[in-house]
């Protein structure tokens, strides 16, 4: 069936198919509420090469039916170690069995919640030019040929440049002084010293920050973030990311194998872009009506807690469980009345928004932290800050979060 044929005035439309959009559909067929995925590409997106997903993500994707399949295939890491680009051991972590991170490659988490979705809710090529909030609070999405879609929920999950949180009248996402490579190594004969480290490496003349650890026994995952200033990092592209990171080799001590790297990822494997977030205010609610907000259109935030992702699927699960329950109390969803809708989507944004916040401000904290450009006083601060909080404190005060799909 063509997008111009489907009915939407009994569904929740949501506008995006990257990460949260998918989990959001799968979480809401669980919950029996139907819902149409649209996405603008003709393909799934899959920018990012890889993602390091957390306990709180591993959590999510139980819930929505997909962990087991990608931990077939994708490395459990063992422990964490922060270093200098001169090799000088920082601090780290041993992670606990409770404890449980994964890189996986970006695709793969795509093509598992994609194919969790019910026949017919993902449309792809549907590009929604822009949405309006009509007088009563409903959402409209109009399409590239001038149809109008008037659902009975609107979902943005459209990214950082949200269509969605424009309409909302929400500010602008603020560059945060840095850009991002992410790249994937691929070796078909196996991963050469293969261990199950993350490896995070700090230094360089423009505040580097490098990671680095396997994915699966074959493919790696390497990032590095920067300074840059903000004129210079909107020409900043994939050809000259790859170009940048063979320059930064030399400034890497020899024992991290930069170089072998780098001559194993492939044009088609390297992202580039700036770095950018918006927190959302702690106490008051992001959308209107029977319109809302989830993942990056929410609350962009920047990698360097790694937990853009699993906000994403954090968002999913606990907005599915909340109009779950919403349902319930109507007599269900076709008994759901817009101001049960818009009530429960106000409960559920306050929920999200404190967690949300402060993961956000953290993240950018840290990541003025580990691109601190290169000063002596600067630098010692930065390592004796590493070394006291590797030894005082665990991972797992942001990643501890597990909530139910249905009670």
């Amino acid at each position: 069936m063509a997008l111009d044929d489907i009915d939407v005035s009994d569904k929740v439309l949501i506008c995006g198919g990257g990460i949260g959009g998918l989990a959001l559909g799968v979480a809401l067929a669980k919950v029996g509420i139907p819902a149409v995925v649209l996405e603008r590409g003709e393909q799934l997106r899959s920018a990012g090469a890889g993602i390091r997903l957390q306990t709180n993500a591993w959590h999510a994707l139980e819930q929505l039916g997909v962990a087991d399949t990608l931990r077939k295939e994708h490395i459990r890491m063992e422990s964490l170690e922060v270093l200098r680009d001169n090799g000088r051991y920082l601090g780290g972590a041993t992670y606990r069995d409770d404890e449980e991170n994964r890189g996986v490659v970006r695709n793969e988490l795509i093509i598992a919640l994609a194919a969790q979705l019910p026949n017919g809710s993902l449309y792809l090529s549907s590009d929604v030019q822009s949405v309006k909030i009509d007088e009563r609070g409903n959402g409209v999405a109009v399409l590239r040929n001038g149809k109008e879609l008037r659902p009975k929920l609107l979902v943005g999950a459209d990214g950082v440049n949200s269509r969605v949180t424009k309409a909302l009248g929400l500010s602008s996402v603020t560059y945060s002084g840095q850009v991002g490579i992410r790249a994937i190594a691929r070796f078909k004969e196996g991963i050469p010293n293969f261990d199950r480290v993350t490896r995070g490496i700090m230094g360089g003349p423009n505040g580097e920050f490098d990671l680095l650890f396997p994915l699966t026994d074959k493919i790696m995952y390497y990032a590095s973030v920067f300074s840059l200033p903000e004129v210079e990092a909107k020409t900043f592209n994939n050809e000259k990311a790859l170009q940048y990171l063979h320059s930064n080799a030399k400034h890497i001590a020899e024992q991290f194998n930069i170089p072998l790297w780098l001559s194993h990822i492939k044009p088609e494997d390297i992202y580039a872009h700036q770095l950018k977030d918006r927190a959302p205010d702690k106490d008051k609610a992001w959308g209107k009506g029977t319109v809302t907000l989830i993942g990056d259109a929410a609350h962009p935030t920047t990698p360097f807690l790694g937990q853009g992702g699993a906000m994403a699927l954090e968002d999913s699960v606990e907005l599915a469980a909340m109009l779950n329950s919403m349902t319930k109390s109507e007599g269900g969803w076709e008994k759901a009345s817009p101001q049960a809708i818009a009530e429960a989507l106000r409960a559920f944004e306050l929920k999200r928004a404190p967690r949300c916040h402060d993961m956000v401000q953290l993240a950018r904290n840290n990541g003025a932290m580990m691109c601190m450009k290169r000063s002596w006083l600067g630098v010692l601060l930065r390592d004796l800050f590493i070394m006291v909080a590797a030894r005082l404190t665990r991972v797992s005060f942001y990643t501890n979060w597990d909530v139910k799909l249905a009670a």
